[in-house]
């Protein structure tokens, strides 16, 4: 979508479509993800959705309940 806009923890932003113009057949993005490799126990109760649980908590992250101390925890469902 279009309407998508970032900034990292270093304070870049993404440019929009206005600074970098419509598709070109030449260019290719990727999108960097990694695999939770790690023992099963981090599976028996989670993962926990981060965007469910700030909802049930109203927003508030000092009393949302969250899931074990290195629980595996993903923000929402895959776009695809």
């Amino acid at each position: 979508p279009d309407t998508w806009a970032a900034c990292d923890g270093l304070g870049r932003i993404l440019p929009t479509y206005d600074q970098v113009g419509d598709l070109r057949p030449d260019k290719f993005i990727g999108i960097f993800y990694f695999l939770w490799a790690e023992n099963e126990a981090g599976f028996k109760t989670g993962p926990y959705d981060v965007t469910k649980i700030l909802a049930a908590a109203g927003g508030n992250l000092i009393n949302a309940t969250w899931g074990p101390l290195y629980g595996f925890h993903h923000w929402s469902q895959p776009y695809f």
